[in-house]
C-alpha cells in the first residue's frame, strides 16, 4: 500500500499530471476573463499540454511565459477568429430571414454549412499550431484548414469534444449553469488535455518532412502537408 503513494509509483504520477492539469486550467480561466486575451491563453494551455505530455516543464511559471511570449501573434488569429464568427452569425440571420419568407432556405443552409464546417476545422487547429510551430499568421490559418482536413480522423474527435460543453448546456441549462464551475475547473481542462494527444499524433507526423527541409519544432513551418 506504502508503494502506491510513492512519488515515482505510476498512481503519484498519474495524480500529479492531472493536478498539473487542472492547475493550468485555472491559468487558463485567469488569462481568458478579459476576453482579448483568450488567444493567448488557448495557445498558453495547448503548450502546457504538450508539455505534460511529452514530460516537460509544465505549470503556472511556464503558462504565463508562454502567455507573454505568444500573446501578440495569438491575440491577432484570435480577433481573426471573432471576425470569422460575426461574418458566420450575420450570415445565419440572413438565411434566418430568408427563409421565414420562404426562399429557398434549404439551399442557404447547405450554402452557410460549407463556411461554418471550414471554420470548424480550420480554428480547431490555429491556435494548436501556434503553440508547437514558429510560423507567419496567414501560414497558421493556411496550414490549419489544409491539415484539419487532411487528418479528419483525428480532427473529427477533436471537434466533438469541444462541443462537449455546449451539448451539456443544450441539455440543461439550469445543470449547466448550477455545475458551471465544474464544467470550467474540471472538464474544460480534460477537453485541452485529451484533444492534445490528437494534435500531437498530427504534429509528430508532420514534423520528419519539416526535419527534411532543416526545419524543426518551436522554429519551422508545417509546408509539406500534402504529400
Amino acid at each position: 500500500m506504502g508503494r502506491l503513494f510513492n512519488y515515482d509509483s505510476p498512481f503519484m504520477q498519474t495524480l500529479t499530471r492531472f493536478a498539473t492539469v487542472f492547475f493550468c486550467g485555472i491559468c487558463w480561466l485567469l488569462c481568458c476573463i478579459p476576453i482579448i486575451t483568450a488567444g493567448a491563453s488557448n495557445v498558453a494551455m495547448y503548450r502546457m499540454m504538450f508539455n505534460i505530455r511529452e514530460e516537460k516543464p509544465a505549470g503556472a511559471g511556464m503558462f504565463f511565459k508562454t502567455f507573454a511570449k505568444e500573446f501578440g501573434k495569438s491575440t491577432i488569429l484570435w480577433l481573426i477568429d471573432l471576425i470569422f464568427v460575426a461574418l458566420l452569425a450575420i450570415a445565419y440571420w440572413m438565411i434566418a430571414s430568408a427563409s421565414e419568407k420562404g426562399t429557398g432556405s434549404a439551399l442557404l443552409l447547405i450554402v452557410f454549412f460549407i463556411p461554418f464546417f471550414l471554420w470548424m476545422t480550420t480554428f480547431a487547429y490555429v491556435f494548436p499550431l501556434n503553440s508547437y510551430f514558429e510560423n507567419t499568421i496567414g501560414r497558421t490559418i493556411l496550414n490549419g484548414l489544409l491539415i484539419s482536413l487532411r487528418y479528419l480522423r483525428c480532427t473529427v474527435p477533436v471537434l466533438a469534444m469541444s462541443l462537449i460543453p455546449i451539448i451539456g448546456f443544450v441539455i440543461s441549462e439550469y445543470y449547466f449553469i448550477l455545475l458551471l464551475p465544474l464544467w470550467v475547473l474540471v472538464v474544460i481542462p480534460l477537453i485541452f488535455y485529451f484533444q492534445s494527444r490528437f494534435f500531437l499524433k498530427v504534429f509528430t507526423d508532420l514534423i520528419p518532412a519539416e526535419e527534411n527541409s532543416g526545419l524543426s519544432e518551436g522554429s519551422g513551418s508545417v509546408d509539406e502537408i500534402s504529400g
